[in-house]
């Protein structure tokens, strides 16, 4: 034998009991003078060792359960140096073993699995030792399911579950509706007999019962079908040739076994994406998009990773799917489409193929199991993976082509690694127009390929880019060619980093690949041109290039070349027809001879061509006649022009790339020219032509394509969320049904009858109500405050929480109402008594489950923090606290968060200053106050009480820009000129220290004592005291607050003209007392001093959003979109009858609907007694703002960008993009791709989240107004007041006061008469008098009731 030397050895005698070798010989040491000569006579001598018998019995065994393969077996703590011993059973079950002495010996069954030992497990002794074994049944748990899969009549007849580790079967029992059996731990193989199916469906158990389907999938051949030329995909009027799926499609064309061209069967796909992965072998048959919406075929796999749904072949398998029991990597580089061999002829136009894995992580494949399989030392696929960077690229195939003649037209390819896979043999390939991208040996492969006018884009990487290599060609001997490219183009996407790369590396030494008339849109390959792969030199290699140019006209050099460069007598000699081998592609066609305009170029916008923005998107048009037009490759050129005639180069492509420009900023106050030099795929050139559009583009932004749009039904997955949590239905359960009449649906109990209970599960989204108790002797009801709840709530005297007659309470709901019965619940809580101070807002707060206190964690927190400035972070901001800056806001406010200064220039331009609070200096991202600004989302104003989103320690302390404190801040500087244009901002991290804390009623004050020092206004004596008080008080600051002045009303007077709205909607001032009960109700005062820090925060907005939006940051935006046509043209049939219209408005013509065209009625009706009904119909009309990640302006002020920046303190969006700033700003305006990616996706979350939560924050604040509300005119029955009818209805008419309480009038207050509702008109007509009540009418009404429970108002109209 051979030793290591340096180590020790122990010497072990096995096979025999009692026997060893001694202490003193068995040791056997070796050292480093033995390696060459070896260690000898080494001596091993052997002595008797002392032995114990061990003896007991087995007992625990079931009777009739079968031991015939019992054995036991003694095994020795591991390192022990003994052997294993097998104990000998007899027939009464004693047994007996012969152990040696000081060694734990452990006893393990065989041949009875299902048994376990549960006592005299070990042993470890040294003198004779008696002991029993008890074994008792491992536990089991209760397995069952139904089959699926199976044609109704199929009858299962037997069925067995086999464990895998130890072959043991298993009979389950088949019920009514499926099966159950009792199992033990482990993974069991389904076995059934049904004639007709197979399953191969596994069972693990793993401690637990277990409820699983078996799926069954036929075994019958798939019958021949008739053969029709044509079969859709996602056509649902096409009946029984439309199918769900491209693979069901595919399927049923292998069917009908075409075998000639004359034979084709083509499958229309609809617009969608399809998520699975396609293999065809049939020859003959056309894969085709109609439309020019995308139609995306897509999969998941990549080389390296296992995925439960992958078979042992490496494909998708329907049934390891469903199983998911065993992994297995991917075949053929995972690819998403694979067209074998057979399938000669095959053909798609159209089609995006696409391989996901390098480009994102679906659901679908976390969901499949993926992981890397084992010894690869690959990177783990998750959520948060970047799955786009260098690091986690592998290969993975978007398609893979083996069939020969095989033609692809206007088709996408998109991957990374080894995108398109041309096949492993001398196949024939064309490709015309189409775009395939990637990174890595992205078209690779055997073949005679052909790529005509192709788009070959570099895709790149999110970190860690290098150059890659377009091609990797491997030809066997029997290919004659190679690939070929016909002036294709080569560009890069601009939304990754992209290294130049090559033309190719040779993946067989005798690569032979020819680039013809190439344009590069930048420098996207390296000098060399070619490069080596596995030792395999470009020099070898059959490489040729000719005439590569760029699209911008630049030279190329090509000096460096390692090889490959044709002379035009060469490259005019290849012949493209013998890369077909006999075979004419259809869309292979012979160019007319030269090349020239038959129609010139001219250019269309997708907006308004005579007032172009930036933000349209230019196309030009022409044509080469209709032969050439086929083979189209002319190069397009973009430039700006200015008005003294220089032109600059903005943008260069190709025909088969980009047609289209879209305008930049830069462009504004000049034309845009487009030329174009003709060309066709051969390189034929013709004489250059341009187009300059005779507008010159306009300042601003507007992006017509953006204009939004409502989901299609049946297009994907469409949820309809139903209000509130007790929705009443009349489903399939409800109402007249066998016979007799049902109970009606409530609670939203039958909505699970609409659904797949194995899919989808319906479940009660609110477990709790608010609402009043009424007791009773041995039980109570509880009457829920959210009128859309359906009936009261039954509260048995034990689950009453001992709660008095008419308090508010929460109640748990135990049993939701079944139309018998009703709901029945706990109280969990007692708010107090329904008029105890406070009650009506707690309930509020408990109603819509807001957080009323912080986490003790999250106060914490904002305690830690100083209420001092760090001074260290001074340097790095701009000291701007010699500034005079101030703050003005209410007199109660406390959380101040922005400031503002102005000044004007000596060139009549001003210059605002608006700071805001840096709160994300402070609230730092993924943080414990992070976390809870995210679930709060925004602060809640209620009556008597605020809801904050950020603890007061923040709020009003080191982040409110208290007067004569140092702060931190965000500060927009922007010139201004005056026309109320922005011409220059600047954002930067600033210190400030505000000079004053002022309120609106105080510089309003000075506003007025300044008019009345002009003679423009008298003042009472009274008022005169007070505003010659406040400008005695701020003398010294009053020029700051007329510039101030001056300055809004210049960029007011820019948003009227641009078309902002100004809608005449009063707010209401609600005055409580001591007790927190309403005792009065004002219209609140909307001074000129409101509308000066309105405008300096509109305009701030503004200018923080175009900034990002233009840096195409990650960002949040405040969107208001385009009213619905269909609302505005019934507004304008209402306002027809009181003489006005939104002019401009076109029939079903949304682009027609201008904010100016409201801007001008808002104006004409100002001041008239229609006023107020006009405005608040037409804010009805518009759509309600909200936050998107996606910038669609802002249709209400007339904005192309706008979002919320300056309130960070009370909106999260508003802290988000702080955040972002900040970034930027640290990063000089360019974060890296792992940052930005994580913005990109928290803009999308906090979008949705804030807006989601900023509705709920309108109706608790809408709530509470219409309680109190309700509560103050409670004491006023019977009173008459004067007012306005707001609204008609079917039912009656609302009217609305002066002080802004809206009460309804039902018809039985109208008087002894019926009244007919018009709704075209929006009028109530008195059947008999006639008498006509419009929107806008005056009216006299009595108060009849208020209640401030149901936060309704009731008045009676008093006749006059």
């Amino acid at each position: 034998m051979f030793l290591l030397y340096g180590w020790e050895y122990t010497a072990v005698l096995s096979g025999v009991t009692g026997i060893g070798f001694t202490n003193d010989t068995k040791v056997v040491t070796t050292d480093i003078s033995e390696v060459l000569t070896g260690k000898e006579n080494v001596s091993l001598k052997v002595e008797t060792k002392s032995v114990y018998t061990y003896t007991g019995k087995i007992s625990g065994f079931t009777e009739g359960y079968d031991i015939s393969k019992l054995k036991v077996t003694m095994e020795p703590a591991e390192g022990a140096m003994a052997d294993a011993v097998e104990l000998k059973i007899a027939e009464d079950f004693s047994f007996t073993a012969v152990l040696e002495p000081d060694v734990e010996y452990t006893a393990s069954l065989q041949g009875v699995n299902d048994y376990e030992i549960i006592s005299g497990k070990t042993v470890n002794d040294n003198q004779n030792h008696t002991e029993d074994i008890i074994v008792a049944a491992k536990a089991v748990y209760a397995v069952n399911g139904e089959f699926t899969g199976l044609e109704a009549g199929t009858n299962v007849t037997e069925l067995t579950f086999t464990n895998v580790d130890d072959n043991y079967v298993y009979a389950g029992t088949v019920t009514n509706d499926g099966y159950e059996i009792s199992l033990r731990n482990g993974a069991y193989a389904v076995s059934a007999a049904a004639d007709g199916y197979r399953t191969t469906t596994h069972v693990v158990v793993n401690g637990a019962a277990v409820k699983k389907d078996i799926l069954f999938v036929s075994t019958a051949a798939a019958e021949p079908m008739t053969r029709v030329p044509d079969l859709y995909v996602g056509y649902e009027d096409k009946a029984e040739y439309n199918y769900n799926t491209v693979k069901e499609a595919v399927a049923a064309a292998a069917a009908m076994n075409p075998s000639s061209e004359e034979e084709r069967i083509t499958i229309h796909i609809a617009p969608g994406t399809y998520r699975e992965q396609v293999i065809i072998t049939t020859p003959y048959l056309s894969l085709v998009n109609d439309s020019d919406k995308e139609v995306l075929m897509t999969w998941y796999y990549g080389i390296g990773y296992e995925y439960y749904s992958a078979d042992g072949t490496g494909y998708y398998n329907v049934e390891n799917a469903y199983d998911q029991y065993a992994k297995s990597t991917a075949s053929k580089w995972g690819c998403a489409v694979y067209v074998k061999n057979t399938a000669t002829g095959f053909s798609a136009d159209g089609i995006v193929f696409e391989n996901s894995f390098n480009r994102y992580l679906t659901d679908e494949e976390i969901e499949d199991g993926v992981t890397p399989a084992a010894d690869t030392g690959l990177p783990q696929r998750k959520y948060g993976t970047d799955v786009a960077s260098k690091a986690a690229t592998e290969r993975a195939t978007a398609m893979a082509v083996e069939a020969d003649k095989v033609e692809f037209t206007n088709c996408a390819f998109l991957g990374s690694q080894d995108t398109l896979y041309t096949g492993n043999s001398a196949t024939s390939l064309y490709f015309k127009n189409c775009h395939i991208e990637g990174n890595t040996d992205y078209i690779f492969g055997d073949g005679d390929c052909v790529f005509d006018g192709c788009e070959l884009k570099w895709y790149g990487y999110s970190t860690n880019s290098v150059g890659g290599y377009i091609t990797a060609h491997k030809p066997t001997s029997d290919t004659k060619n190679g690939y070929l490219f016909r002036n294709c183009v080569i560009t890069a996407n601009d939304e990754l980093t992209v290294t130049p790369g090559y033309f190719g590396r040779p993946w067989g030494a005798d690569a032979h690949v020819t680039f013809l008339n190439t344009k590069l849109a930048g420098d996207f390959i390296v000098a060399d041109g070619w490069t080596e792969m596995s030792g395999k030199k470009p020099e070898n290699a059959k490489y040729n290039e000719f005439n590569t140019t760029r699209t911008d006209g630049t030279e190329v050099d090509l000096s460096a070349r390692v090889t490959g460069i044709m002379s035009e007598d060469t490259a005019n000699a290849v012949d493209v027809t013998a890369y077909f081998n006999g075979w004419t592609p259809k869309a292979y066609t012979k160019e007319a001879d030269g090349v020239a305009f038959t129609r010139v170029p001219y250019v269309v916008d997708n907006g308004d061509i005579n007032a172009p923005y930036p933000g349209h998107k230019l196309t030009v048009g022409y044509s080469l006649g209709e032969v050439n037009d086929a083979s189209d490759a002319s190069v397009i050129r973009w430039y700006i022009v200015a008005d003294d005639g220089t032109e600059t180069l903005s943008c260069s492509s190709t025909a088969n790339a980009d047609k289209s420009f879209t305008i930049p900023s830069e462009a504004e106050g000049k034309h845009i020219k487009v030329v174009v030099i003709p060309q066709t795929i051969s390189g034929t050139t013709g004489e250059a032509a341009e187009y300059k559009v005779e507008a010159f583009v306009r300042e601003g932004y507007e992006d017509p394509s953006s204009t939004g749009s409502d989901i299609e039904l049946g297009k994907g997955v469409n949820i309809f969320l139903a209000g509130d949590s007790t929705v009443k239905d009349y489903s399939a359960n409800g109402m007249y049904m066998s016979g007799k009449a049902q109970a009606e649906g409530s609670w939203g109990e039958y909505l699970q009858s609409f659904f797949d209970d194995s899919k989808v599960k319906v479940e009660h989204a609110q477990d709790t109500i608010v609402g009043i108790y009424k007791k009773s002797r041995n039980f109570g009801f509880v009457v829920p405050d959210d009128q859309a709840v359906s009936g009261d709530i039954y509260i048995p005297k034990k689950k009453s929480a001992n709660a008095k007659n008419n308090q508010k309470v929460v109640v748990k709901i135990d049993k939701y109402s079944d139309g018998a019965n009703k709901a029945e619940g706990t109280i969990v809580e007692i708010i107090g008594g329904i008029d105890e101070a406070g009650v009506d807002m707690m309930s509020l707060i408990k109603e819509y489950k807001l957080p009323n206190e912080f986490p003790e964690n999250v106060l914490a927190e904002a305690r830690a923090i100083p209420q001092v400035i760090d001074e260290k972070n001074i340097e790095k901001r701009v000291d701007l606290r010699k500034e005079e800056i101030f703050t003005i806001d209410g007199e109660d406010a406390k959380d101040l968060d922005d400031a503002v200064n102005v000044k004007k220039n000596d060139d009549g331009t001003y210059t605002l200053g608006v700071h805001i609070a840096d709160v994300s200096y402070y609230v730092k991202s993924g943080s414990k106050l992070d976390k809870e600004a995210i679930t709060r989302g925004t602060s809640i104003y209620m009556m008597d009480r605020v809801i904050p989103m950020l603890p007061k320690e923040l709020s009003n302390g080191i982040c409110s820009l208290n007067e004569q404190k140092d702060r931190f801040a965000i500060s927009v500087i922007m010139k201004i000129n005056e026309k109320g244009k922005v011409v220059d901002a600047d954002i930067f991290k600033s210190v400030i220290k505000t000079t004053r804390r002022m309120n609106y009623h105080d510089v309003n004050d000075i506003f007025k004592f300044a008019d009345m020092k002009d003679g423009k206004i008298e003042l009472a004596d009274e008022e005169l005291a007070r505003v010659n008080s406040v400008a005695e008080k701020y003398k010294e600051f009053i020029p700051h607050f007329l510039r101030m002045r001056e300055l809004k009303n210049v960029l007011k007077q820019r948003r009227d003209l641009n078309g902002s709205l100004n809608l005449d909607i009063p707010e209401s001032k609600i005055i409580l007392d001591e007790n927190g009960i309403a005792v009065d109700i004002q219209k609140y005062d909307y001074l000129e001093s409101n509308e000066v820090i309105e405008q300096f925060m509109l305009t701030a907005n503004e200018s923080v959003a175009e900034k990002f939006y233009w840096l195409q940051a990650p960002f949040i935006y405040r969107v208001h979109d385009v009213p619905d046509i269909e609302k505005v043209n019934d507004l304008n049939k209402f306002l027809f009858n009181l003489g006005y219209k939104i002019r401009g408005v076109k029939k079903n013509d949304e682009d027609s609907i201008h904010p100016k065209a409201f801007a001008q009625v808002l104006e004409e009706v100002k001041g008239k007694p229609e006023e107020r009904v006009v405005s608040n119909l037409i804010l009805r009309t518009l759509k309600v703002a909200k936050y998107e990640s996606e910038n669609r302006g802002h249709f209400g002020i007339a904005s192309k960008c706008y979002c919320h920046f300056t309130s960070p303190i009370r909106r999260y969006p508003d802290l988000f993009i702080h955040r972002v700033i900040s970034s930027y700003l640290k990063h000089d305006y360019n974060i890296n791709e792992e940052l930005r990616k994580k913005y990109e996706i928290e803009a999308v979350k906090y979008a949705e989240s804030s807006s989601e939560r900023e509705k709920i924050a309108q109706k608790v604040e809408r709530d509470a107004e219409d309680i109190k509300k309700a509560e103050y005119m409670k004491d006023k029955v019977g009173e008459i007041y004067e007012g306005v009818v707001s609204s008609v209805t079917p039912f009656g008419m609302f009217v609305e006061l002066d002080n802004t309480v809206e009460g309804l009038i039902r018809f039985e207050n109208m008087g002894n008469e019926y009244f007919m509702y018009d709704d075209e008109r929006k009028t109530l007509v008195g059947e008999k008098s006639k008498t006509m009540y419009k929107i806008g009418d005056s009216v006299k009404i009595e108060v009849i009731g208020a209640d401030k429970i149901t936060r309704k108002i009731d008045f009676k109209l008093c006749k006059e």
